[in-house]
C-alpha cells in the first residue's frame, strides 16, 4: 500500500475544520512497504483524524451552547414583549370601555333634554306661558 501525506488542506476540505496534524512521512515511492510501516502510519492517520473528531465535537458543543443562550435571551425578550404588549390591548380596551360608557352618557342626557324641551314646547304651546322660552333679545 502506497501512502501519501494527508496535508491539512485536504483535512479542511473534507471537514471544514483545520487540524493540526502530526506529519506522515512519505513512503520511498521505489521501495516496499512492511506490516510494521503501514500499521504505524494508519495509527498516525487515526490520530489525526480522532483530533479532528474532538475538535469538531468540541466546536458543536460550543455552538450549540451558543444557540441555547441565544434562544433562551429571544425568549425572555419575546415574554417581555408580550407581556407589554397584553398590558396595552387591556388599557386600550379599557379606554374603549370608558368611551363607550360616557358616549351612552351623554346620549342618555341629550334624550333627557329633548323629552324636557318637547314637553316644554308643547306646554307652551298650549297656553303655559311660564314653559315658554324666553324670547332672543
Amino acid at each position: 500500500m502506497r501512502v501519501v501525506s494527508l496535508g491539512i488542506m485536504s483535512v479542511m476540505f473534507w471537514t471544514g475544520v483545520a487540524v493540526a496534524q502530526t506529519p506522515v512521512t512519505k513512503v520511498p515511492a521505489s521501495g516496499g512497504t512492511t506490516a510494521a510501516t503501514e500499521q504505524a502510519e494508519t495509527r498516525l492517520l487515526n490520530a489525526a483524524v480522532y483530533q479532528n473528531d474532538l475538535e469538531i465535537e468540541a466546536a458543536n458543543t460550543q455552538a450549540l451552547a451558543n444557540y441555547k443562550s441565544k434562544l433562551e435571551t429571544l425568549s425572555a425578550a419575546d415574554a417581555t414583549a408580550q407581556a407589554e404588549y397584553e398590558a396595552a390591548v387591556a388599557a386600550h380596551q379599557a379606554t374603549v370601555r370608558a368611551n363607550e360608557a360616557q358616549a351612552a352618557e351623554n346620549a342618555r342626557a341629550y334624550e333627557e333634554a329633548m323629552r324636557q324641551w318637547r314637553a316644554d314646547v308643547a306646554a307652551c304651546e298650549a297656553g303655559v306661558r311660564a314653559r315658554c322660552a324666553p324670547r332672543p333679545q
